[in-house]
């Protein structure tokens, strides 16, 4: 009778736990966030783990490029029934979000089947309005640990899942600008070159230790009393919430502490400069101000240390073209320097050469070492020789954590389960996509801008 009491109870565990695991009706919800630097890698390991034919919406074509996207599915492994939402606001944010209980906008379920598709790589972009809801994330990507956020309680589970590296790259000058000849020089930034673009702006001649005969002539016909007519040039960079700022700023030596000067380009007709002003490739940018003030997610970031909050906006950007003539507040004329991982700088290899050019030249190597790309014109994708990474001669770079709050993901639920599937998928197979596999490296690095050891 005792055995025939346990085999019951043992039935009815089995049954409960399949209705759990199995209901279209109630499906579980699952929500990321955090970075955009590592998303493509992070959207890959999702996509693995759902049985194929789910529905999707995202607000981008690709699902690997889109800040918000929706999958209705159904997972792989037990055939629990889900809606996964991703919302990739940063990774402090991502941070804050799941330490604090702030909520993000995702796109609704609903959406996934009046707007979106089944195919990932061939979606029509779903429009926001109407299309969105908020929500509290329950699984976080970060470029960065937590200890390195203000968000440091309660306790996160932080899994590093890889190795995301990022770039500095140069925005393009239009034809018959003063200083073209002296823009092909730009081609490396050191730590104290950066540390002079995030505190207002530096000079391109201290960048590029030459000048050219725009310089010269101005020189000659004796210029230089007080501001002179160098050309500046001035950072686009993101704003706090972002880990792909936290890396830079510590790498670097600038500090995240630090207030930093960061800027944006504006088109002609501006004249107040305090609303944020989209910049598309097509355009050319006719000036350059700070970045504007701006309250994000309930937190107030001043002007200048505001930024853009992902680094697709950020190349966008960057991929227009400065006029010639085009000038800052003192009328000295100027270029653009981001910063950005490597998915990103794809972005803006994409939007600069398109299906005819190679040009990989606007990306700059950091501390006198290079992160060599290729672009395919063909296909439109850049690949990138990582080795240097791996063998921490190019030292931009990050550890990407998988994060959750182990009490409200508890052991065995299909949260908690899922998130560790797609944290091994990511380790093990996705996290090339935007940077470097775990086991690939030969060299480790503890937290942001340590001491780098070789395994």
């Amino acid at each position: 009778m005792k055995s025939y009491k346990l085999l019951v109870a043992g039935l009815l565990a089995a049954m409960t736990a399949s209705v759990a695991l199995a209901d279209p009706l109630n499906p579980t919800y699952i929500r990321f966030t955090g970075s955009s630097a590592f998303r493509a890698s992070a959207v890959k390991a999702i996509e693995n783990k759902l049985t194929a034919g789910y529905k999707v919406a995202a607000d981008k074509t690709s699902t690997a490029s889109a800040t918000y996207a929706t999958y209705v599915g159904t997972l792989a492994s037990g055939g629990a029934d889900v809606v996964i939402q991703t919302s990739w606001t940063g990774s402090v944010d991502g941070i804050r979000d799941i330490t604090t209980g702030v909520s993000n906008t995702y796109i609704t379920a609903a959406a996934t089947t009046t707007a979106g598709g089944t195919n990932p790589a061939s979606l029509t972009a779903t429009s926001l309005t109407g299309n969105t809801e908020t929500a509290v994330a329950d699984i976080a990507m970060s470029d960065n640990l937590q200890s390195s956020t203000s968000y440091k309680t309660p306790a996160l589970t932080q899994t590093n899942v890889g190795v995301v590296p990022f770039v500095f790259a140069k925005g393009r000058l239009a034809s018959g600008h003063a200083y073209t000849s002296a823009w092909a020089n730009l081609t490396n930034i050191s730590p104290a070159g950066a540390r002079g673009l995030f505190n207002n702006g530096t000079y391109l001649s201290i960048l590029t230790g030459s000048t050219d005969s725009a310089w010269t002539a101005y020189y000659n016909a004796g210029g230089f009393d007080g501001e002179d007519l160098r050309c500046k040039v001035y950072a686009l960079g993101r704003n706090p919430f972002s880990g792909t700022r936290v890396v830079t700023f510590t790498e670097t030596g600038f500090g995240t502490s630090a207030s930093a000067f960061q800027y944006k380009g504006w088109l002609s007709g501006n004249t107040t400069y305090t609303a944020v002003q989209t910049v598309v490739a097509s355009d050319t940018i006719n000036t350059v101000r700070q970045y504007p003030a701006q309250t994000v997610s309930g937190q107030a970031f001043a002007a200048g240390n505001n930024g853009f909050s992902s680094g697709g906006t950020l190349a966008t950007e960057l991929s227009a073209k400065v006029g010639s003539a085009a000038v800052d507040a003192n009328g000295n004329p100027f270029g653009l320097v981001g910063y950005m991982g490597t998915s990103d700088a794809a972005s803006l290899l994409k939007s600069i050469n398109s299906t005819t050019g190679t040009d990989t030249s606007y990306i700059l190597s950091y501390n006198g070492v290079s992160l060599p790309a290729t672009y395919n014109n063909a296909a439109q994708t850049t690949s990138w020789d990582y080795t240097a990474v791996k063998e921490g001669k190019y030292t931009l770079f990050g550890n990407e954590y998988l994060s959750y709050n182990a009490s409200t993901l508890t052991t065995g639920s299909v949260k908690r389960v899922f998130a560790d599937a797609v944290a091994l998928e990511i380790k093990t197979n996705t996290a090339s996509l935007a940077g470097v596999l775990l086991s690939d490296m030969k060299v480790d690095r503890s937290s942001e801008g340590s001491l780098i050891t070789a395994k």
